[in-house]
């Protein structure tokens, strides 16, 4: 699994918009508005590093998204799973 930490830079009139629209794509999760004109960070976490890439992809070409910055890309391996 691959859990990304990402901030987009979005136009700030699209803030509601953006949000509805990042709510219901597969992987998204913990959306929070940073300021009251953005950013918006949330956590992507995707099968694989390709799955990442083709939603990070996706979000980039959403109407109102500026940019897509990753600030972690982690790529979680059975080693990695020790908590259970």
């Amino acid at each position: 699994m691959v859990v990304s930490g990402l901030v987009l830079q979005i136009e700030g009139a699209a803030i509601e918009r953006v949000c509805s629209e990042l709510a219901v794509v597969p992987g998204v999760s913990g959306l929070q508005v940073v300021g009251p004109t953005g950013p918006i960070v949330c956590v992507l976490e995707t099968e694989t590093t390709e799955g990442s890439t083709s939603v990070v992809g996706h979000l980039r070409e959403m109407e109102g998204v500026y940019s897509v910055m990753p600030a972690y890309i982690h790529e979680v391996t059975e080693e990695d799973d020790s908590c259970n």
